[in-house]
């Protein structure tokens, strides 16, 4: 037994002994066990997003998602794969905060390895927060992201993201057309925002139709106001048309290829209060479009908005 037993413990050592890369090609992903010094997260490494809508649902959960970092400390982006998710609206947040992570590379042997990690995020959504009309998150307080970081029992660091929110505090002003003008003023600005300019970065063209309707020009003021870099804002009535729903006319030669323009329309708005106004306003595009509930709160000196997107369509 003696004898056996020596034999034995010195396998067994082996068998736990790292095994260092036989040659300066050695490319093979190693998994953390496997490495002398562990790669070290970039402290500046930011969460992933929390979609706002994921929020007013009341959906989170926990998203694990395993990736490969490369000897220069990078994640290798064709790797990241999600291994659990709750939801599908989860993956690409966080596929896309993972790929731009960094760290300190691993090390075997004293030579940079290649690395398998994995990663936990631990999604909390607001308890209380299952209004469809999302008014709460409309105004309810100022919201920021947060993240905390621990371990779990296996080894695995796992980052637990939620929303932190900050009572805010609304002045009241006198009720009059002038406050309900820059209160509508302040959603429109918002949803141009959240149009944002073209990817290709051509000139995005917006509409925005009058207090008389489609057939009326807004104040020029108005519409230099909501202008962005890279978005032109004009009157509904001279916009150009559609290009996806043109009709071709014989003998006429047809406009010059490009996006379709995005029209705004103000369908309704309620009053709150003093300092509280909600709208309901279409964003139509192309052959579609989103409807939102937009509201609109004064803030010390200036009206401040938040958009949600509660529906879209396709004629």
């Amino acid at each position: 037994m003696l004898v056996t037993m020596l034999l034995v413990f010195p396998a067994a050592v082996l068998a736990q002994s790292p095994v260092c890369p036989q040659a300066a090609g050695d490319t093979v992903a190693r998994a953390i066990s496997q490495v002398e010094r562990r790669p070290v997260a970039d402290s500046a490494n930011a969460p992933p997003w929390y979609n706002d809508l994921l929020v007013q649902a009341g959906i989170g959960g926990v998203v694990r998602v395993a990736f490969t970092v490369d000897t220069a400390g990078r994640v290798e982006t064709a790797t990241i794969r999600i291994a659990r998710s709750p939801h599908a609206g989860f993956d690409v947040a966080v596929k896309r905060a993972v790929a731009t992570w960094r760290y300190a590379p691993a090390s075997l042997c004293a030579h940079l390895v290649r690395v398998r990690l994995d990663h936990e995020f631990a999604f909390q959504p607001w308890a209380t927060q299952r209004d469809s009309l999302a008014l709460r998150s409309l105004f309810d307080a100022e919201r920021s992201l947060t993240a905390a970081t621990d371990t779990l029992p296996d080894g695995t660091p796992r980052t637990t993201v939620g929303w932190r929110r900050t009572p805010v505090v609304t002045a009241s002003v006198p009720w009059t057309s002038a406050a309900l003008d820059s209160a509508e003023e302040a959603a429109v600005a918002q949803l141009v925002e959240d149009i944002g300019p073209a990817p290709s970065g051509t000139s995005r063209v917006v509409c925005l139709a009058g207090k008389g309707g489609l057939t009326s020009d807004p104040d020029s003021g108005r519409l230099m106001r909501v202008t962005r870099p890279g978005i032109a804002v004009l009157p509904f009535r001279r916009c150009p048309p559609t290009f996806a729903s043109m009709v071709r006319v014989p003998n006429e030669s047809p406009d010059p290829p490009g996006e379709d323009p995005f029209a705004i329309d103000v369908r309704a708005w309620t009053t709150l209060s003093s300092s509280r106004i909600v709208f309901s306003i279409d964003v139509l595009h192309g052959t579609g479009g989103s409807h939102y509930r937009c509201g609109a709160e004064r803030r010390a000196n200036a009206w401040r908005a938040r958009c949600v997107s509660l529906s879209s369509w396709v004629s």
